[in-house]
């Protein structure tokens, strides 16, 4: 099968659309890349268009990587060239955007990391022809590759932006996490939503912070911990989560997220992975798996396997083939298919 696959390439090896081309690669496609992001900003919205247009002639099916820039009528074009088109989208908003509304109708199959009532919104505002939950995969590979970073060398860590955004339980939980004085924060949430909207990075350079890591720091921050903490932006949407969860699985963290709804589904509770629901029982779970190594790690050995061998790339873009094939698949007992 021909893909063609748009999206963003130049990323670290965490990235999505690099998770996603080896699902693809893993599943027997040939996967020709499309970075439109890159090709828009060096040769403008036009030109990127009609380049993507042109790769997409003869392709089997174009998979996107969430896909702004690109307007519903190229989309239409390529859809009328033969190309099936799927989009995967891993955000969550308040309300969804406007721009993705819009380029759903001319989209075969829409892939989101959010269930239920969520996901079905999307389906019936966007009118895409299937819209379909899809946890966000991880790459195995990854593994062996980073397993000259120690781990274990610092107790508890949070990874998360500064969104503006965010929800009132993500503010309290992070604020408890800066009371505590013993919680190494990275990334920005730690300064609040945000300064006059400005972006987690320019506001951490207008207050001398560096907590900002990417790439192998990245890693080495989640192996480096004992203990992740995670918490969504949003709660109440059942499935989503941000894919931190898919991170620190995948490197054999131990990782505390807030319980969010149908994250029983996903996971086998204190077995695969251990959630919180208050600020109290988040204190308590802190103090008693620091204390209770063999079973910490027992945990965390269990959820890392359940990701390597269940929610990998490989399984997770055959499950999105089987739906763009058939509207179906059974790969999954969570496997939830709108159209």
């Amino acid at each position: 099968m021909k893909a063609l696959h748009a999206g963003i390439f130049d990323d670290h090896d965490l990235g999505g659309d690099l998770i996603f081309k080896k699902g693809l690669e893993r599943n027997g496609c040939t996967v020709e890349t499309f970075d439109y992001r890159a090709i828009a900003a060096r040769e403008g919205r036009a030109s990127m268009e009609r380049s993507f247009a042109e790769a997409a002639r003869g392709k089997d099916i174009v998979l996107i990587g969430k896909g702004e820039g690109l307007s519903r009528g190229i989309l239409g074009e390529v859809r009328r060239s033969g190309a099936t088109v799927l989009l995967w989208y891993g955000d969550t908003r308040p309300e969804p955007e406007p721009w993705l509304l819009d380029l759903l109708s001319e989209v075969d199959c829409y892939f989101m990391s959010s269930g239920g009532w969520e996901l079905e919104r999307y389906f019936k505002d966007g009118r895409p022809g299937r819209a379909a939950y899809y946890f966000p995969p991880v790459d195995p590979d990854l593994v062996e590759k980073y397993t000259h970073l120690p781990s274990n060398t610092q107790d508890v860590i949070f990874t998360g932006r500064a969104y503006s955004i965010t929800g009132p339980e993500r503010r309290e939980i992070i604020a408890y996490l800066r009371r505590r004085g013993d919680v190494r924060m990275y990334g920005g949430a730690e300064y609040g939503p945000g300064i006059l909207g400005k972006s987690t990075r320019l506001v951490q350079r207008l207050v001398g912070k560096t907590s900002y890591v990417r790439g192998e720091a990245y890693v080495a921050a989640i192996k480096s911990a004992r203990i992740g903490i995670g918490v969504n932006a949003f709660e109440g949407v059942p499935r989503y989560t941000s894919d931190r969860l898919s991170h620190f699985l995948t490197f054999g963290t131990f990782f505390l997220p807030k319980y969010f709804p149908e994250l029983d589904r996903l996971f086998v509770e204190d077995e695969e992975l251990v959630w919180f629901r208050d600020i109290a029982s988040l204190e308590d779970s802190i103090s008693y798996y620091l204390h209770n190594e063999s079973e910490r790690e027992a945990i965390a050995a269990a959820g890392q396997a359940k990701v390597l061998r269940d929610l990998n790339c490989n399984e997770m873009v055959a499950m999105m083939l089987d739906v763009a094939r058939s509207g179906r698949s059974d790969r999954y007992p969570w496997a939830e298919v709108f159209g």
